[in-house]
C-alpha cells in the first residue's frame, strides 16, 4: 500500500519509515544510503588476530597492524587507522563545527599559557613535598580534592562518585587468604567485626584490575615506572560510609613477596599503596571505562547510523544529535592523544601501547547486554550500596532518556510489525552485530519488537551522553591534583612489610614516587583538555526537524516533557548536594553533553 493511500498513519510527521513510502522514494533512499556508505567506509582488514596476545609487535606505534589504506573506522579488536589520516577527510557534517573548534582550541590554549608560566617559575622543581606541587600548579586552580585527598574516606568516595565509579562490586567470596586475614585484623580493631560477618551482611566490597597482569600490558610499562595489579577491599561502616580495608598490590596467585597493606600500617606506607591503586585504576578508567565503552562503542553506532539509515529515518533523527562531533574527536585522539608523541605515551605508566592492548583485552570478552546500565549494576551487585551517587543519578537520567526514546519511537513504531518490516533498521542491526562489521558482541542481528528497539535506543543515547559525562567530566577533579591520583608510580612494589612500629616509606618517598615535572605537566594538561566544559547539553536533545512542532506536534510534546524532567533532576541533585555538603555534578543534566564531543 502506498504512503498516499495509507495516509500518514502510523507516521504523523513528514519523516517516514521506509516501508511506508512510495516505491520511487524507497529507491531514492537506497541510492542516498549507498552514497553514504562510500562517504563513511569501513576498514575491511587490519591484519591483527582477534586474540590480543597473538604476536603483538614489539614496537607498536599508535595502533599496530593497521592497514595502510586511508580508512578510519575503528576495529575494536584490531587496530585504529594509520596516523596520516586527517580530520579534513571526514565528511563535512562529521567535522568539528567552527564554534566547537574555537572553543576546543581556546580551552587547550589556556592550559598551554598557564603551563608556560608554571615552567618559567618552577625550573628547579623537585617532587619532594606537597607544597612543590602547589607551586607547580601556579595559575592552574587546583581541584577541590587537594584539600582532603589524604583521607581514607575520600579515597573510598572516589569509587562511588569519582571519575571511575564502575569498578566497585560486592565481595561475596574470599578473594585470597592473605588479604582476608589482613582485612580481618583491620575489621576487628576498627569496626569490632569479622571478615565473615562483613561478607555475610553484604557490607564488603572490592575493586580488582586483573587485565593489568597480562604480558601485553606489563611489557609496555615505561622504565622506572611500576603498574600494580591490585585487589582492594572496602567496608560499609555503621554510619553507612564506605571505608578502605586492605590493599594487595600484586595478583593474588603471587605466592611470595606479596604483602597486604591496611590503614593500620604506617601513614605513608598505606598511602604509597593507595597511590599504586590510583595509577592502576587510571589505566582501567582511561582505556576501558572511557575510551572503549563510550568513545569506541559509540563510534560503531554512529557509523552504522550514517551507513544504513536514511537521514529521514525516525531512528536516525533521534540518534544523530547524540553522535555530534564524536567521529571528529575520536579522529583527533588517534592523531594526538593516542599517538607516539601524545600525552598518554608520555604520562601513563603503560604508555599508549599498553593502554591500547588493554582495550583489546577488554573487548575480547565485552558483551553488549552486560553494559546496559541496570544489568551492569546488577552484575556488580551494588543496587543497595550506600552513598553510590553515580548509581542514584545515572538511574534517574537513564529513566528520563528511556521515557523520551519510547515516547518518540512509539509514534512511528505502533506495532512490532512496524519494527520487523523496517529494512533499514534491520540492516543497521546486522552491521552492528556482524563479525566483519561493528563486532558488537551480544548485539541482536535482527530487531523484532518495539521493546527491544526502545531499550537499544535508550542505551545508545545514555552511553553517548550521561555515561560519557560520568567518566569524563571529573578527570581534572581527580587527576588534576597529581598526589591524589598519579597515572604512573615510580616506586617499586614492596615485597614485604616492615617490622611492627617501623615504616617502609617516608613523606619524601611518597612524593618521589610521583611523576617528574614534565610528566606532571603532561598529566595535568591532558585531563584539563579532556574536562572541557559542556557545549551542547542533554537539554538540547530533540532539536531535529522531525520532532518540531510543525512536523509532529506529538513528538514536540515528548521533547518538552523530557526537558522538563531533566530540569527536575537537576534541581533534585542541587538539593541533594546541599544536604550532604558535597557536590557531585557530573550527571547533572546541564553538565551532560548530549554527545561525545571531547
Amino acid at each position: 500500500m502506498s504512503a498516499t493511500k495509507r495516509g500518514l498513519l502510523p507516521n504523523p510527521s513528514l519523516f517516514h519509515l521506509p516501508q511506508y513510502v512510495s516505491e520511487d522514494r524507497q529507491r531514492a533512499r537506497q541510492v542516498s544510503i549507498a552514497l553514504n556508505r562510500e562517504r563513511y567506509p569501513q576498514v575491511v582488514d587490519v591484519g591483527l588476530e582477534e586474540d590480543p596476545e597473538a604476536e603483538l609487535p614489539e614496537s607498536t606505534g599508535a595502533w599496530p597492524g593497521a592497514s595502510r589504506t586511508r580508512k578510519w573506522l575503528t576495529r575494536l579488536v584490531g587496530a585504529l587507522p594509520p596516523k596520516e589520516i586527517f580530520l579534513s577527510e571526514l565528511p563535512p557534517e562529521a567535522r568539528f563545527s567552527r564554534p566547537k573548534f574555537f572553543r576546543h582550541a581556546t580551552h587547550a590554549g589556556s592550559m598551554v599559557l598557564r603551563q608556560a608560566w608554571a615552567r618559567a617559575t618552577n625550573f628547579d622543581f623537585q617532587t619532594r613535598s606537597e607544597g612543590a606541587f602547589s607551586r607547580l600548579m601556579g595559575t592552574i586552580p587546583p581541584p577541590r580534592i587537594h584539600k582532603n585527598w589524604k583521607e581514607d574516606r575520600e579515597f573510598a568516595r572516589q569509587r562511588l562518585a569519582g571519575v571511575n565509579p564502575l569498578q566497585i562490586q560486592r565481595c561475596s567470596n574470599v578473594p585470597g587468604d592473605a588479604i582476608a586475614k589482613a582485612a580481618e585484623k583491620c575489621l576487628a580493631q576498627r569496626y569490632s567485626s569479622t571478615f565473615n560477618q562483613a561478607m555475610d551482611s553484604g557490607r564488603l566490597y572490592r575493586t580488582e584490575y586483573p587485565l593489568l597482569s597480562q604480558p601485553s600490558v606489563q611489557q609496555e610499562v615505561r622504565k622506572g615506572a611500576y603498574l600494580a595489579v591490585p585487589t582492594c577491599l572496602f567496608y560499609v561502616d555503621d554510619t553507612n560510609t564506605l571505608m578502605p580495608l586492605a590493599i594487595q598490590l600484586k595478583p593474588g596467585d603471587t605466592k611470595e613477596g606479596n604483602p597486604v597493606f591496611t590503614p593500620l600500617n604506617e601513614f605513608w606506607d598505606w598511602r604509597v599503596a593507595r597511590a599504586h591503586v590510583q595509577a592502576s585504576d587510571s589505566h582501567y578508567h582511561e582505556s576501558i571505562s572511557h575510551l572503549l565503552e563510550t568513545h569506541l562503542v559509540s563510534e560503531v553506532f554512529a557509523l552504522a547510523t550514517n551507513r544504513q539509515l536514511h537521514g529521514d529515518h525516525p531512528l536516525a533523527q533521534l540518534l544523530i544529535p547524540h553522535f555530534e562531533h564524536t567521529l571528529a574527536i575520536n579522529e583527533q585522539a588517534r592523531k594526538n592523544l593516542l599517538a607516539d608523541h601524545g600525552e598518554i605515551a608520555r604520562s601513563m605508566a603503560a604508555k599508549h601501547t599498553g593502554n591500547i592492548n588493554l582495550v583489546r583485552l577488554a573487548w575480547k570478552d565485552w558483551q553488549y547486554q552486560d553494559h546496559h546500565l541496570n544489568n551492569d549494576l546488577t552484575i556488580r551487585d551494588v543496587n543497595d550500596l550506600p552513598g553510590y551517587l553515580y548509581r542514584d543519578d545515572s538511574k534517574e537520567v537513564f529513566q528520563a532518556i528511556d521515557d523520551y526514546a519510547r515516547g518518540i519511537l512509539g509514534i512511528w513504531y505502533v506495532k512490532d510489525k512496524d519494527v520487523r518490516l523496517d529494512n533499514e533498521l534491520q540492516s543497521w542491526a546486522q552491521e552492528i552485530s556482524d563479525p566483519n562489521g561493528g563486532r558488537v558482541h551480544g548485539f541482536p542481528s535482527a530487531i523484532n519488537s518495539r521493546e527491544v528497539l526502545f531499550e537499544i535506543a535508550t542505551s545508545i543515547i545514555f552511553r553517548a551522553s550521561a555515561q560519557h559525562a560520568a567518566v569524563n567530566n571529573g578527570q581534572f577533579g581527580t587527576y588534576g591534583w597529581i598526589p591524589n591520583a598519579p597515572v604512573a608510580c615510580y616506586q617499586a612494589l614492596p615485597d614485604s612489610l616492615p617490622e611492627s612500629g617501623s615504616a617502609l616509606f617516608t613523606e619524601q618517598d611518597y612524593y618521589a614516587a610521583m611523576p617528574d615535572r614534565e610528566r606532571t605537566f603532561g598529566q595535568a594538561g591532558m585531563v584539563w583538555l579532556l574536562s572541557e566544559p559542556t557545549m551542547s547539553s542533554l537539554l538540547r536533545a530533540g532539536e531535529q526537524p522531525a520532532f518540531s512542532r510543525e512536523h509532529c506536534f506529538q513528538a514536540w510534546q515528548v521533547v518538552g516533557r523530557f526537558r522538563r524532567r531533566l530540569k527536575e533532576i537537576s534541581d533534585a541533585i542541587d538539593a541533594r548536594n546541599d544536604l550532604i555538603g558535597f557536590e557531585y555534578n557530573y550527571l547533572k543534566p546541564q553538565n551532560i553533553d548530549r554527545s561525545i564531543a571531547i
